[in-house]
């Protein structure tokens, strides 16, 4: 995974765009010219029920679905107008700190970034909300910063490796390819213990580095099953998550066609961060994903069938999905985490992460988001596939 950062000199934010785009308070309808999903998904008809977009296409294909087409009140907007630079280079390193912590590439909604943006909201405007979410800045995408982004492709980051273990995540959770992020909650879910090294030891490796073990390259494997050891394959499925999720971002920021960043928003239905691209930027990322050995009939709107990747890879998603390591169960991981001490069982996030629910408040005539915690089920494990 690839980032550059440039902290030399620093450029003024675009506030024309800031200014367009962040000063709505409340959701509004917009249509977009791009494809539908594959999935008709429709809010629950009330009064206070969220404004639909309808997206058709040329086929006899028509989704009604729900979307954040407009971001609430920007709480850093006046401060941007009066400190560009500065917002810039902070709204960067909120994202992708230096230190590689924990960034985007774990979901925009990682409660660990979150908390650095809201942290960075009261040091400025001294509002303590801790509603906020980072669509509420539209992922800080019109930063001058993010232009010295890695410019990449998902062919040239994904490994082969990254493919396989990436279409079996999508595929088990009913995802996208490009279009939908592998969210931050699933994430910690499914890698509560390289989650929280990550976010307790900036060392999200720890448990292979404590177990000393030969690590494959992952350039040189040709399956995700090619690790002799759950604990190895786990990772290796772990950091093609985030190499997916930092490719799409790079989409988002600096857009490796050269063309327009494309613009993500939340579904308000759904929660999901999802991208919404133009008609030609869809044959651009169509275009990408294709040219990847084995991917040449995925369709960036359609979630890929189980039956599809089974005769792309003789086994079926959740044979991967359902192959734990230990310590990536929740009893497993529960259990090291009662064993640590007090002082490094401060980021209980890590244990609950929270996602974001849509209520509306006839106060204000608006929704609002509220965070709530993420209840995961006991995970069921599996035999995986031998090879």
């Amino acid at each position: 995974m690839k980032k550059k950062l440039s902290v030399i000199a620093a450029s003024a934010v675009v506030i024309s765009t800031l200014a367009s785009c962040m000063n709505a308070n409340k959701i509004e309808s917009q249509t977009f010219e791009t494809y539908p999903s594959s999935e008709t998904i429709v809010s629950e008809t009330s009064e206070t029920s969220v404004d639909t977009t309808t997206i058709s296409e040329s086929s006899d294909l028509e989704t009604s679905y729900t979307v954040e087409t407009a971001p609430h009140s920007n709480p850093l907007l006046d401060y941007a107008m009066s400190n560009p630079s500065e917002y810039a280079l902070n709204a960067y390193l909120i994202m992708c700190p230096t230190d590689y912590k924990v960034d985007l590439s774990y979901g925009f909604d990682n409660p660990y970034t979150v908390a650095k943006f809201q942290s960075y909201v009261y040091d400025v405007t001294g509002i303590q909300d801790n509603s906020l979410s980072l669509s509420d800045v539209s992922y800080f995408q019109y930063t001058s910063y993010f232009d010295d982004y890695s410019s990449t492709t998902f062919a040239e980051t994904l490994y082969t490796c990254d493919v396989e273990a990436v279409r079996a995540v999508l595929v088990s959770q009913g995802l996208r390819f490009g279009v939908d992020e592998i969210p931050a909650s699933y994430i910690q879910e499914r890698f509560p213990m390289f989650y929280y090294d990550a976010m307790a030891f900036n060392r999200p490796n720890k448990a292979l580095v404590d177990s000393n073990m030969t690590i494959l390259d992952p350039k040189t494997m040709t399956s995700i099953w090619d690790p002799e050891t759950d604990l190895e394959r786990d990772f290796k499925l772990f950091k093609a998550c985030l190499n997916y999720n930092f490719a799409r971002s790079c989409y988002m920021y600096n857009n490796p066609y050269n063309t327009a960043p494309i613009q993500q928003v939340r579904d308000a239905a759904t929660g999901k961060n999802i991208l919404l691209p133009t008609e030609d930027q869809v044959k651009e990322l169509q275009q990408d994903i294709n040219s990847i050995p084995g991917c040449e009939n995925i369709d960036i709107y359609k979630v890929e069938d189980r039956q599809s990747f089974y005769d792309c890879y003789g086994y079926y998603p959740e044979e991967l999905i359902d192959a734990r390591w230990e310590g990536n169960t929740k009893e497993g991981f529960q259990e090291y985490y009662n064993g640590l001490s007090s002082s490094d069982q401060y980021e209980i996030y890590a244990v609950q992460p929270p996602t974001f629910v849509y209520t509306y408040s006839a106060d204000t005539d608006s929704y609002v988001v509220t965070q709530t915690t993420y209840d995961y089920s006991d995970p069921q494990k599996g035999k995986g596939k031998s090879r």
